[in-house]
């Protein structure tokens, strides 16, 4: 008996530490990892990184970095109608795994997106202001942070995950932007085009894998406030995992080669909340696309009048 103790306790000591930490996370009924709860991602880490910062930042650089992510926000913040405390704004980079990371972006290895000419374009190109189409889905409160691929912004990165054997629902506070995820079998080919795709989720293992394709790249300027266009070809890998039980990682990779030159990766970290998530009130009382199509076309009207007749 205590020789079978002592090869016991040997054994576990050769457990590598992740393997071990998979009896420490949440599971549900079918034994599937938990995912449910409030999920904080509030960091200064961009999704692209600045040429003097690393990709994974030592502890001795780590205030240099925040201080100079700080000064970025609040030049950021600045630029929201000139006033403080406009938009909130964070005040740690982003860990993953316990290591401070100085882009999401981590393939390839300088933490640059690869857009080709034409993802350049898109990313740079103005609105031409015709008409609510026109703008981007983040500025029409159409959807945020949720739609694939995951990211982050400066506020309102509050989120709640609800899990059902057949799907993962999460709602975000950034544009009160809901993603229902379906555990299914892939899509057929014949699934109909959208601006945000279609997803089906599998699980291997722990890792919930999550694949996004059909999007209508016609109908997208850009995503948001990061620019990420994909176009009709555009598949997006997502994978789901728990580290630990308060820290839930999303890792994806874009293919799209229309507007990436090759597959790129990102990888996010969310950290478990008692903070209370409210309704983001995006649409109620806001004026601005009216004043910005009213602007365009007073400008084109004043155009029009210092045009001499031909």
């Amino acid at each position: 008996m205590i020789r079978s103790l002592l090869l016991a306790l040997a054994f576990s000591a050769l457990v590598p530490p992740a393997r071990a930490q998979l009896a420490d996370i949440p599971r549900t009924v079918s034994g599937h990892p938990d995912f449910q709860g409030v999920w904080d991602s509030l960091w200064l880490t961009p999704l692209e990184r600045p040429a003097d910062v690393p990709g994974d930042i030592p502890a001795t650089d780590v205030e240099r970095v925040r201080q100079q992510f700080l000064a970025r926000e609040a030049g950021r913040a600045k630029d929201q109608l000139g006033t403080d405390g406009e938009i909130a704004i964070a005040a740690k980079i982003m860990r993953v795994a316990g290591v401070y990371r100085g882009s999401q972006v981590i393939d390839p290895p300088d933490g640059r997106i690869p857009r080709s000419e034409a993802g350049k374009s898109r990313m740079a190109g103005a609105s031409n202001a015709d008409g609510p189409e026109s703008f981007t889905r983040g500025v029409r409160c159409v959807s945020g942070v949720n739609t694939g691929p995951m990211r982050t912004a400066n506020f309102d990165m509050l989120h709640r995950v609800v899990q059902t054997p057949d799907s993962v629902v999460i709602y975000s506070e950034s544009m009160g932007d809901t993603r229902i995820i379906p555990i299914k079998a892939a899509l057929p080919a014949n699934w109909p085009l959208t601006e945000t795709g279609s997803s089906a989720a599998r699980w291997e293992g722990d890792v919930l894998v999550v694949e996004t394709s059909r999007f209508d790249g016609s109908k997208v300027i850009g995503s948001g406030t990061t620019n990420l266009p994909l176009g009709d070809q555009a598949l997006l890998v997502e994978r789901f995992h728990l580290n630990g039980p308060d820290e839930l990682v999303i890792r994806y990779t874009v293919t799209d080669p229309e507007n990436y030159t090759q597959p790129w990766t990102g990888e996010i970290a969310w950290v478990r909340s008692t903070e209370r998530l409210y309704e983001t009130v995006c649409h109620e009382g806001n004026h601005s696309l009216t004043n910005m199509l009213m602007a365009a076309r007073a400008e084109e009207a004043r155009a029009a009048k210092s045009t001499p007749p031909k």
